[in-house]
């Protein structure tokens, strides 16, 4: 129990060098579209431009945003997101609180 609350009170790896956080963005996109060509969880013609248009778009999608946060974001809250702030436990308890939000509204 003990190592589960200092994994707890680490603090959340966010990579702070430009290149890395491309690198990083990049490789979201990447298992994204590769993610949905491969598997194709909606269903499309396997081997569709279709299926590889839809693919496209939502790797670049993941991408753009990823890239988004790291430099429009962070620069704006830098306090926010200041790693002695940023604890595993913050993040786990903010994902619990959208998940008890989401479901309330059901």
């Amino acid at each position: 129990m003990k190592r589960i609350s200092q994994l707890f009170k680490k603090p959340y790896p966010l990579e702070e060098r430009k290149p890395a956080q491309l690198k990083l963005a990049l490789l979201f996109g990447v298992v994204v579209f590769l993610f949905i060509f491969i598997l194709n969880p909606f269903g499309q013609m396997p081997g569709s431009k279709a299926l590889f248009t839809n693919a496209s778009v939502a790797g670049a999608l993941t991408f753009f945003t990823i890239t988004l946060n790291f430099f429009l974001l962070f620069p704006i809250f830098p306090l926010f997101f200041k790693e002695e702030n940023n604890k595993l436990n913050s993040h786990v308890e903010r994902v619990l609180q959208m998940a008890r939000l989401d479901k309330e509204d059901i």
